[in-house]
C-alpha cells in the first residue's frame, strides 16, 4: 500500500498549480492573436458600414440632383448631412458633381475615361443639363478619416469611394 509520505502520491492541489501555469502561457499565445483578430473585424466592419452609408448617399443626392431645379450647393448639403447621420464628415471638395457626356460619346473600341477626366458640371446649367444628360455624382472619403481606431492598420491608406451616374429627368 502506498503511503502519504510515498513521492508516486500528489496532491490534487499541486496537479492544479501546474495547469495553472500552462493555461498562462496558452493565455498569453492566444490572447494577442484574438485582440488583432477582434480589431480586423471591427475596421473591416466599419468600413463596410461606411461603404454602404457613402452609397446611399450618393444614390439619394443623385436622385434629388436629376430631378431638376436643384442646385449643386442642395445636393452636397444633403449627401453631408445623410453622412453625419453615421458620423462621417466630408467637405464640399469631397463630393464631385461630374458630366457624364464623354461617355455617351464613346465609340466601340474606345477607351472609357476614368472619373479623374471628368469635368464638373453645374445641374442647374440648362445648356449642359438637357433631359437624359448624364452626370456622375462621386464621394472620396480616406478611411483613415472615418475609422473608430485612431491609425487603422490594415485600411489606412484606402479611399472609400461612392459613386453613381444617373440621367437628368
Amino acid at each position: 500500500a502506498l503511503s502519504e509520505s510515498d513521492p508516486k502520491m500528489k496532491s490534487p492541489r499541486r496537479r492544479g498549480s501546474e495547469r495553472q501555469g500552462s493555461t498562462m502561457v496558452e493565455m498569453a499565445f492566444v490572447l494577442p492573436i484574438f485582440f488583432v483578430l477582434l480589431l480586423g473585424l471591427v475596421e473591416f466592419g466599419r468600413a463596410f458600414m461606411c461603404i454602404q452609408v457613402i452609397n446611399a448617399a450618393v444614390r439619394n443626392g443623385a436622385y434629388m440632383g436629376m430631378m431638376g431645379g436643384v442646385s449643386n450647393g442642395e445636393v452636397r448639403a444633403a449627401i453631408r448631412n445623410q453622412l453625419a447621420s453615421a458620423n462621417i464628415n466630408v467637405s464640399d471638395s469631397q463630393i464631385q458633381i461630374l458630366n457624364g457626356a464623354p461617355y455617351d460619346q464613346l465609340g466601340e473600341d474606345d477607351e472609357p475615361p476614368s472619373a479623374d477626366d471628368l469635368d464638373p458640371v453645374d445641374l442647374l446649367d440648362e445648356s449642359v443639363m438637357k433631359p437624359r444628360a448624364l452626370a456622375i455624382i462621386r464621394v472620396v472619403v480616406p478611411f483613415k478619416d472615418v475609422s473608430f481606431l485612431t491609425t487603422p492598420v490594415w485600411l489606412g491608406d484606402v479611399d472609400i469611394v461612392g459613386q453613381i451616374a444617373m440621367r437628368h429627368e
